[in-house]
Formats: C-alpha cells, sequence, structure tokens
C-alpha cells in the first residue's frame, strides 16, 4: 500500500532564504560571476536579514488577526448563549472573561505594531532587492566594492535597520 498523502499549505518555513536570484540558475551566466560573487557577499546578507524580519512581523500580525476574529466568535457565541438562556451568570461571565481577553490581544497588537514593522522591514528588503538587480544589470553609476556597499548601508540606515 502507499503511503498516504495529505494537502498541505505550500509555506516556506521561515528560516528558509528566497534569495533575489536562483543560486541554482547563477552557474548559467558565468559572465555575471563576478558581479553575484560580490553581491553575495555585500547585499544578500542584508537583504535576507531583513527578508526574514518581515515574514516574522507578517505572521505576528496574522497570529493576532486570527486570536482576535476567533475572540469576537467567542464573544458572540456566548452572548447568543446567554440571551437563550437568561439566568445563567456563569455565561455571562465567560462572555465579560473572552471580552476582555480579546481586548488585551487588540492591544498587543497596536502597541508592538507588527504591521508597520512590516511594512518597514518589506520595504527595506525590496529595495535592496532592487539594488540588487541594478547593480547585476550594470545599472548602477559604479562597479566598485565601496559603491555597493555605501549604497547597502545607505538603503539599511535609511529605512531604520541593521
Amino acid at each position: 500500500m502507499t503511503e498516504r498523502q495529505y494537502w498541505r499549505l505550500p509555506i516556506k518555513k521561515l528560516g528558509d532564504p528566497w534569495p533575489p536570484f536562483d543560486p541554482n540558475e547563477k552557474t548559467n551566466y558565468g559572465a555575471l560571476s563576478d558581479r553575484f560573487e560580490l553581491l553575495d557577499e555585500e547585499l544578500l546578507g542584508a537583504f535576507e536579514m531583513h527578508d526574514r524580519e518581515a515574514l516574522k512581523a507578517q505572521r505576528t500580525h496574522r497570529r493576532y488577526q486570527l486570536a482576535l476574529i476567533v475572540g469576537a466568535a467567542v464573544t458572540g457565541f456566548l452572548g447568543a448563549i446567554q440571551a437563550a438562556v437568561g439566568d445563567a451568570a456563569w455565561v455571562g461571565f465567560a462572555v465579560a472573561a473572552v471580552g476582555v481577553i480579546t481586548a488585551a490581544f487588540a492591544t498587543l497588537q497596536r502597541d508592538q505594531g507588527p504591521m508597520t514593522r512590516y511594512l518597514e522591514e518589506r520595504g527595506t528588503a525590496e529595495e535592496l532587492r532592487s539594488l540588487y538587480f541594478l547593480y547585476l544589470g550594470g545599472l548602477t553609476d559604479g562597479d566598485h566594492r565601496y559603491d555597493l556597499r555605501a549604497a547597502v548601508g545607505k538603503i539599511t540606515t535609511s529605512n531604520g535597520g541593521e
């Protein structure tokens, strides 16, 4: 008998890097090998860090949203039970408790600001991706290591990174 296959969401693990250019395809472009090496040394680490931080913040935001949706649904469900039962005090306490917990999650989400952090980190990662392809295509002002390092530093510091 064959092993049973289960359907899974096609989500990458958080730790898996997702570089701007597929490493397996780099060998097909031998003339650009020196640029690939320089980009891997100077830019790829910063890109992967900001990309990973953006993914973490996005997942945190989604978890908070899910907690708020579930909390609101449970509060509504318990409220309907309270309306149907009428004189059961325990249901009212349960509605209040779930409501307070849901409000606490909303306050945590507001204070931690995962969506704002996601947008900042994603913006920085995408600017670095753009620089990657500008440099790879030879569209930047210089081809020197110093110019690339300075451009990466400018992007990461202007967006509050590193």
